[in-house]
């Protein structure tokens, strides 16, 4: 609990950051893009950046790429306020701290739905598949094959986008936690922070968007 909370605090603390680089990389766009009424979401968004896992004993520092598409993005409008998205993520991550290098990686595929209850927010649920692998030394120790689900809730600020989650976890495992994540309100920068059972993941990313 202890370690979670400075991870929070981290996170806020880090969302000030954020919101200077918004400002310093941000480009001339009209607020309204971002709202219901546009209709101008964004077809497709690719995020690349580093990220830092724990699972266990293990920790070890990374990347993650992942694509997410918007399925109904023309549709989007005052009186249809509803989204689809697909979206599917990697991550890996090694360990060499030790004689052994140790090796995990992620792998996500969902679906999701988005739900604009206002202007600046909205409620979102994703469910999909889950695959995790473990290795140490050339060798696959496991591998495990589940299902995650989420429902959260998103609100937009002058700078900021925050986006919060519940976030279960289905495999040999069951455990249920959250994921909680900054972005800037050009959406170029992301910070992302997960804690599920065991799992625990800090993400930093750069998101480009066509």
């Amino acid at each position: 609990m202890y370690k979670t909370l400075m991870v929070i605090g981290f996170i806020g603390i880090a969302g000030s950051s954020l919101s200077l680089m918004a400002e310093a990389a941000s480009t001339k766009t009209s607020p309204d893009k971002y709202t219901v009424t546009s209709g101008k979401l964004s077809a497709v968004e690719l995020s690349l950046g580093g990220s830092y896992t724990q699972l266990k004993d293990y920790s070890g520092s990374g990347f993650n790429v992942s694509a997410k598409v918007y399925l109904l993005e023309e549709m989007v409008s005052k009186e249809v306020p509803v989204n689809l998205y697909g979206k599917i993520s990697y991550q890996t991550s090694v360990d060499k701290d030790n004689n052994l290098q140790s090796y995990f990686d992620e792998t996500e595929l969902v679906l999701g739905a988005e739900y604009f209850c206002c202007q600046h927010s909205k409620l979102f649920i994703e469910l999909g598949d889950l695959k995790q692998n473990f290795e140490q030394a050339n060798d696959k120790l496991w591998q495990d094959y589940g299902y995650v689900y989420r429902a959260g809730f998103e609100t937009s600020f002058d700078v900021i986008t925050m986006n919060i989650a519940v976030e279960h976890r289905d495999s040999v495992k069951s455990n249920t936690g959250y994921r909680a994540s900054l972005t800037t309100k050009n959406k170029l920068f992301t910070l992302s922070y997960t804690d599920v059972g065991d799992y625990q993941s800090l993400m930093f990313n750069f998101n480009k968007h066509f």
